[in-house]
């Protein structure tokens, strides 16, 4: 059972609706239930009621970037077992697909990043976490300096892509159908293509 900070947990129906919001989303994302399951894990712990981290900026099991007035799904304060499948089912769409704000632009779901790195699944993470790969090399560097202002920022977690894979080569809770996942050997397993039908990812 998921516990939050805030001692409550998610109710036997939440943590059923999360597994499933999952297997529905990354299927038709057509990418391992693995990878969306420890990406969630390591944002939220699959607390449903998350709270916001980053200063009030991300929301949801995925932690999703708010990008404009317009709030990602949360169940943030809701009581047990309040939390409906519909929103928890968009908190997992938010995390792979991305969130459009009505007035900005998206913020990018987990399954725009792997296409964009040729399927490798590391600097997906990466560009999940950060919004941008600082150094491609590097995956654990968040520091970059702004060419304009030449100012110096920090951009997400530093051991965000090492969490997230240990997360994924470690024991199958939850979703036994989904394989482990080997980050080097093995990238396109990860990547949606013209042959990917709904399942197909398990």
């Amino acid at each position: 059972m998921v516990a939050g900070n805030d001692g409550t947990v998610d109710g036997p129906d939440e943590a059923d609706d999360v597994l499933n919001a999952i297997a529905v989303t990354a299927d038709a994302a057509c990418i391992h239930r693995q990878l969306v399951l420890a990406m969630v894990m390591q944002e939220s712990v699959g607390f449903v009621r998350a709270g916001h981290g980053d200063g009030g900026a991300s929301n949801g099991l995925a932690q999703v970037q708010q990008t404009s007035s317009d709030t990602p799904a949360s169940c943030y304060n809701t009581a047990v077992n309040a939390c409906p499948y519909t929103t928890i089912l968009e908190m997992i769409q938010d995390g792979v697909f991305g969130h459009a704000g009505s007035t900005s632009p998206q913020t990018p779901g987990i399954a725009y990043w792997l296409p964009v790195e040729g399927g490798d699944i590391a600097r997906a993470i990466r560009g999940y976490n950060t919004g941008s790969i600082i150094d491609a090399n590097d995956l654990a560097k968040i520091v970059a300096t702004d060419p304009r202002t030449g100012k110096t920022y920090f951009a997400g977690t530093q051991a965000y892509v090492s969490d997230v894979a240990n997360r994924m080569t470690g024991a199958r809770v939850g979703l036994p159908q989904t394989p482990t996942c080997n980050l080097v050997t093995t990238p396109n397993d990860y990547v949606a293509d013209a042959s990917c039908s709904a399942g197909a990812a398990q």
